[in-house]
């Protein structure tokens, strides 16, 4: 199943994006592609990326988690993550670069 998202307007401009699906090979650059439109959209902006709908990430996913981090640094955070999501930052060693905006990792 392909990834699917919807934004959603905060307060102090920020974004959330709540992904769902899969985020693989098909889905990397669209999804990076999206996230580096919002973040354009404005200097100021955030997005949080809200996974706990993810049913599946490979490497792929997780590179374009990092490609955004390094394109966008603090103005791409993650939200909640679903377990299969926590397990593959777990694995790879990066659940730590990737606190969200209270915090946790």
């Amino acid at each position: 199943m392909a990834s699917t998202w919807s934004r959603e307007t905060l307060a102090d401009d920020r974004v959330r994006m709540l992904v769902r699906g899969e985020i693989d090979l098909a889905d990397e650059r669209p999804l990076i592609d999206e996230v580096d439109a919002v973040v354009g959209a404005s200097e100021h902006v955030v997005v949080e990326l809200d996974l706990a709908e993810v049913d599946f990430i490979d490497s792929s996913g997780l590179r374009a988690l990092l490609l955004l981090r390094r394109a966008h640094g603090d103005r791409v955070l993650l939200g909640a993550r679903s377990a299969p999501v926590q397990r593959v930052l777990e694995i790879a060693g990066l659940a730590e670069m990737f606190v969200d905006g209270a915090g946790n990792g």
